[in-house]
């Protein structure tokens, strides 16, 4: 007996809602560099905001913190190993990039005046949870680049780049946090 099965298929105008659905989906997701918040992180606030000296930033920025530390290291005679001493820590250096896009080059002309009047100040707050996360509260921006592109209408690519300026009491207390983690780690 030959029987034949069916094979079912989604009908178009089910895959097209899917598809459109996807689409817009995908357009809500990397808009702006910014992703849809979860239900914790929508009712604690937590997106992504980045705020300096009171200027939000539009669109979303992409934000790159870098830490060092001063090491000095001591080679001991007649060992395979060497001795690390932690003589301090630098200010963290912080990358934003990020572009602005609008309809008209009188708003994107506002706009850069803001950003130029970020690079023009002093220290600035931040207001951001993953600068918050270092413990950085301040920034003092050292550079900003912007970038207009030939055909891009509208359109303004900038860096700007600087370093944290927390109070010296708020760094001698992250640091002090740091060490009291350390000592709990080891035992001390």
């Amino acid at each position: 007996m030959n029987v034949s099965r069916r094979v079912w298929q989604m009908p178009d105008f089910v895959s097209a809602v899917s598809s459109t659905l996807s689409t817009i989906g995908d357009l809500l997701t990397f808009s702006g560099g910014e992703s849809l918040p979860g239900i914790m992180s929508a009712i604690s606030g937590e997106v992504y905001p980045l705020e300096i000296g009171g200027y939000k930033f539009p669109f979303g920025a992409l934000m790159q913190i870098n830490g060092e530390k001063n090491i000095v290291v001591t080679d001991i005679p007649d060992a395979k190993n060497s001795r690390k001493e932690i003589i301090s820590f630098q200010d963290y250096e912080i990358n934003i990039t990020g572009v602005l896009a609008y309809k008209n080059n009188t708003v994107l002309i506002n706009e850069l005046e803001n950003l130029i009047a970020l690079f023009d100040g002093a220290s600035l707050d931040i207001t951001s949870p993953y600068a918050r996360k270092f413990g950085i509260r301040k920034i003092l921006i050292q550079s900003f680049d912007p970038v207009i592109k030939q055909g891009w209408q509208s359109c303004l690519w900038y860096t700007l780049t600087g370093l944290s300026d927390n109070d010296i009491d708020h760094r001698q207390q992250v640091r002090n946090n740091r060490m009291d983690a350390l000592r709990r780690l080891i035992g001390v």
